[in-house]
């Protein structure tokens, strides 16, 4: 039975009724994969492991699949002076972002708006910085997160965006856990930044 074996682009979008699969060797070569509310086709090994993405220096966002759930950059990447802007607009079906330490130095727009299904945002240490283990003042960098009701968890580094002068979080009424720089160390995440956090629900017993 080699069904499927040698795909290589799948598209698999509201199917969620299908709870059961026979597909002993399918997806062997597959090379991209786009899910939504797949049904069973979601545990399937060699189609989830397609949707992991891990960002290196020489990645392009535009090159990405936008069906991707996990995206994750490596540490010390991203530091080109050409990289100015980092958003994910039109990855509909990332679930997590993950960046690693002293990335994007010269990025100076950090922009996540209406990513509907994201859930977890985590960043390293010394990362969207030009004044590493340090602080700095500047006018025109700015950090945008905005419209992804189903965000749970936002953790950032010591020292990350230390040097950017605006922090708005917007419309995240899931968010659970904010974590921003290290309880035993000066941090100095966003030093002199203003910080916009609104429709936020507070939630009591």
């Amino acid at each position: 039975m080699k069904a499927l074996r040698n795909v290589k682009d799948v598209t698999l979008i509201n199917i969620p009724e299908l709870c059961a699969l026979t597909l002993r060797i399918a997806f062997k070569v597959v090379e991209t994969v786009v899910m939504d509310n797949a049904g069973a086709f979601e545990e399937v090994d060699e189609l989830r492991a397609r949707e992991r993405i891990v960002v290196d220096d020489h990645t392009r966002l535009e090159e990405l699949s936008p069906g991707v759930r996990v995206l994750e950059m490596s540490d010390n990447c991203w530091n080109d002076v050409k990289r100015k802007v980092f958003g994910m607009e039109g990855f509909n079906c990332l679930r997590e972002l993950r960046i690693g330490d002293e990335c994007c130095m010269h990025v100076s727009s950090f922009r996540l708006d209406g990513l509907s299904k994201l859930e977890s945002v985590e960043i390293g240490t010394n990362s969207f910085t030009q004044h590493k283990n340090w602080y700095g003042n500047d006018p025109d960098r700015h950090f945008y997160l905005k419209n992804c009701p189903k965000l749970k968890v936002l953790t950032i580094g010591y020292h990350s965006f230390s040097d950017y002068k605006s922090l708005e979080i917007e419309n995240v009424d899931a968010l659970e856990t904010l974590v921003i720089g290290d309880m035993n160390r000066e941090s100095f995440n966003f030093h002199y930044a203003s910080l916009d956090l609104t429709s936020i629900l507070i939630h009591s017993e």
